[in-house]
Parts: C-alpha cells; sequence; structure tokens
C-alpha cells in the first residue's frame, strides 16, 4: 500500500469517527471493509451470500415441508450467481452440485429417510444433471455477453477511426478542389472575351464537376462529424418563418432551372422558436433540394408551417417521383439510394437524409415521411417550441 493509499485510508477514517456514533462505526467498517475496493473481500462476500442464500432456501423447504415450490426457487440464486463476471466456470457448476446436494438432503430428511432409496439416488441424479446443465448454460450466457460488449466496444473504436480517417481525406481532397474553382472562376472573369464556345462549355463541365465533388466531401465531412459526436449546437431565439422564407429563397434559381415553383403556406403571424439556424439550413436545403431533384418539370413545391401550444411542425410536400414502401423504411440510412431516380439527371450521394435526421434529432425533434409511387414525397420534422 503507498503513502497515497494510507492517507485516504486515514481520511476515510476520520470520516467516519466524526460522523457516526460509535455503536455504528463498527458496522459501518465491517461494511466498507468487505465491499471496497479490495476485489479479494467482494468476492468472499459474494460467494458467502449465495452459498448463504442456497443454504436458506433447503431450510425453509426443511420446515415447511414444500419440497417442490422450494426446490425450484434454488434456479433463480443459481442464474445470478452464475451470470455474475467474478464467478469462474468452476464456481458456477460447484454451487449448483452443492444446491442439489443440499436439496437432496432435505428431500431425504423430511420425507424419504432410508424407506426409498432407489427413488432418491434417482431424483438427485436428476436434479444434479438439471441444476449443472443450467449452471453451465447461465455460464455461457454470460460469457456470451461480455464477449458482445467487447465487440461492441471494438466495432465504436474502430468507427471512430473510420470517420476519423475518412475526415481526414476529405479535408485533403477538397483543399485542391477549392483551388480548381478558384482557378475556374479566374479563367472565366479575366479571359471571357478570349475564351469560345466550347472552351467555355469544358469550364463549365469541369466547375460543375468540382461543385459536385466539393458537396459530397462537405457531406462526408458533416456525418463524420456527426457519427463522431461533434455536433455543438447554438440555439437562439429566432423567427422561425423568415428563417424558413430565407431557405427557400437560398433555392429559389436551384428550382428556376427545373422550373419549379416553391410555394409557403402558414397561418400564424410570426413563429418564435430556439434552433440552431446553421444547422437547420442545412436540414431545409437536403429537403428543398432533394423535392427539386425528384420533382417533374413544371411542377411546384409546397413548404407547410403548423403549429400547436407545443410543437412547430414543418412540411416540404413535392408531386414528383415518390417511392415505395421498402424504400421509405431505409431512406433515413447513410448511402442509401432507393429505386427512384432524379428527374433530371442529378446525382446524390446519399447522406443528406442522414445528417438532417441527426441535426433534427439533436434539436430533440423526430422527422418522417410519407411517400406514393409517381405521386410524389412528404418529408416533415417536429420540434418542441
Amino acid at each position: 500500500m503507498d503513502i497515497l493509499q494510507v492517507q485516504n485510508t486515514k481520511q476515510n477514517s476520520d470520516v467516519i469517527d466524526c460522523c457516526f456514533p460509535a455503536k455504528k462505526r463498527a458496522y459501518i467498517r465491517l461494511l466498507s471493509f468487505i465491499l471496497g475496493r479490495n476485489s479479494y473481500n467482494y468476492k468472499v462476500f459474494f460467494h458467502s451470500l449465495f452459498y448463504l442464500i442456497a443454504i436458506l432456501i433447503n431450510f425453509v423447504d426443511w420446515i415447511t415441508g414444500f419440497e417442490i415450490f422450494f426446490g425450484k426457487l434454488q434456479i433463480i440464486p443459481l442464474f445470478f450467481y452464475c451470470y455474475n463476471k467474478v464467478t469462474s466456470r468452476k464456481q458456477s457448476l460447484v454451487y449448483g452440485v452443492f444446491a442439489t446436494f443440499a436439496w437432496t438432503l432435505v428431500l431425504f430428511q423430511t420425507h424419504y429417510k432410508f424407506s426409498n432409496s432407489h427413488f432418491l439416488y434417482t431424483n438427485f441424479s436428476i436434479n444434479l444433471a438439471l441444476m449443472t446443465f443450467l449452471a453451465f448454460i447461465f455460464f455461457k450466457l454470460k460469457v456470451r455477453k461480455y464477449e458482445l460488449k467487447e465487440k461492441i466496444s471494438q466495432l465504436k473504436v474502430a468507427n471512430l477511426e473510420k470517420n476519423k480517417y475518412m475526415g481526414m481525406a476529405a479535408h485533403d481532397i477538397r483543399n485542391p478542389l477549392t483551388s480548381v474553382n478558384i482557378m475556374v472562376e479566374l479563367l472565366k472573369s479575366d479571359n471571357a472575351e478570349m475564351l469560345n464556345e466550347k472552351q467555355i462549355h469544358y469550364l463549365k463541365f469541369i466547375e460543375n464537376s468540382s461543385r459536385k465533388m466539393t458537396r459530397l466531401l462537405n457531406e462526408l465531412l458533416d456525418y463524420s462529424a456527426i457519427e463522431s459526436g461533434i455536433l455543438n449546437l447554438h440555439k437562439i431565439p429566432q423567427d422561425y418563418i423568415k428563417f424558413i422564407l430565407g431557405t427557400i429563397e437560398n433555392n429559389k434559381y436551384l428550382a428556376l432551372s427545373k422550373n419549379v415553383t416553391i410555394k409557403l403556406e402558414f397561418s400564424d403571424a410570426s413563429i418564435e422558436l430556439c434552433f440552431d439556424g446553421f444547422q437547420l439550413e442545412q436540414v431545409m436545403d437536403n429537403l428543398l433540394s432533394n423535392a427539386i431533384k425528384y420533382s417533374h418539370r413544371g411542377s411546384f413545391i409546397l413548404v407547410r408551417l403548423e403549429k400547436s401550444d407545443s410543437w412547430v411542425k414543418t412540411e416540404v410536400i413535392d408531386r414528383g417521383v415518390g417511392m415505395d414502401i421498402t424504400d421509405q423504411s431505409k431512406i433515413f440510412r447513410p448511402f442509401f439510394k432507393g429505386e427512384s431516380k432524379p428527374t433530371g439527371g442529378e446525382i446524390s450521394t446519399g447522406l443528406g437524409l442522414a445528417i438532417s435526421q441527426k441535426v433534427i434529432q439533436a434539436h430533440n425533434g423526430e422527422i418522417f415521411v410519407e411517400s406514393e409511387v409517381g405521386k410524389g414525397s412528404k418529408f416533415y420534422f417536429v420540434l418542441a417550441l
């Protein structure tokens, strides 16, 4: 025992002496000694307790004579004894044998004496086989539980490592893509008069491709950060209707490219809500861009706001291609791409809705989907006021 442990022991002893009467100090010190940090004392206490329980059950059986009922009760302490992490396989089997011997001894003393030894031996053999088999099964269940716990912890570590390296790779790839976007902008602005139609077409192709890659990398970074538990919300009270109008305005030009109209429908003059504007803007951008992506040319998208005394519901409804029940059950999974295809050949990463669900859940809300093939989809989320 080092100096620090001695000092801690002395401090604990002083606290007991100061706070408790003399008659209770001995009991408290005994319990502290048994249930303290000393693992050997804990194991001795644990094994003694369960053997005492087995003896107590058989004693009550001997007093009352209810051997069938109390015999079945032996299984309960057997389970908890074998399932505890301090019990080995050998100890589990020994406890099962002990419980069987005690049970058989009670039967011998209460009913059978020496008159029916054959039945007694048969009963003992059956009970012994049953108790040792159950002890083995309970021990195996415990081993399997701790193996699963270990595998789960290993998978969590591996997942964190995966997210870490995925984020590092995305960061490293995004930097040259940013340089490509800057160079394209410089070429378009400084040499606009010198470029012919074919060269302009090539530059637009490069620009569109790099933007798609940048968006994919941003979504990968966002998802890896969320999966790693790095989602810091900065919620402040805001005018929710004004916020939704701003997100619709941000997606107006994307909608115009397919001649899609976005309409906003609400009944309240204003809705005051506490939320993280940056994170929730990502959610609305994902929902609106998906609605545009899967809408037919010339159609419209409806954004509807509903308010009650305790919640606000936001709906994004399109009249696009829709999806079947199977896809609806998987739509919020990372990297999932359903059977329905975008109407304009747009590219989908399969991460937008997974990120949106994580953000909404971080706001203590829920997000849902309703859809029908050929008639469109409705995505909606509910946030508490």
